[in-house]
């Protein structure tokens, strides 16, 4: 783990897609993180510098970890919101189906009706 000193708030964009928040303030971060160019750009390492009082690296690491959790709590909203969606979409295919089987058999019956009738007049004029 590395201390970098943000000058200007960003968010990285990570290998995994996934997007990382970073105010401005003294950060602790994975050291490879750290080394991106991106993150050196509106950053600079903070070797000397000491956390302020009473703070320590596990009140960063729960800073950090708790901006994840937000993160993820979005996605996992947007994704329900989705599964939504496509559960309603579902449920009106069915309906629909429904309605096609419906249709089918009483045109079947029909069809039942009709051979029927037919075959009836067909052996009425032998």
């Amino acid at each position: 783990m590395k201390k970098i000193r943000v000058h200007t708030p960003f968010e990285l964009t990570l290998p995994d897609y996934t997007k990382r928040h970073f105010a401005a303030g003294l950060q602790l971060v994975e050291d490879d993180i750290a080394e991106h160019w991106f993150v050196k750009r509106y950053s600079e390492p903070a070797e000397g510098e000491s956390l302020a009082a009473g703070d320590g690296e596990s009140v960063l690491i729960i800073e950090r970890l708790q901006g994840e959790l937000t993160e993820l709590t979005v996605q996992v909203a947007e994704q329900q919101e989705q599964i939504q969606a496509a559960a309603e979409g579902l449920q009106e295919r069915n309906t629909a189906i429904a309605e096609k089987d419906q249709q089918i058999a009483e045109l079947t019956g029909q069809v039942a009706e009709l051979t029927a009738k037919l075959e009836k007049n067909n052996g009425a004029k032998k």
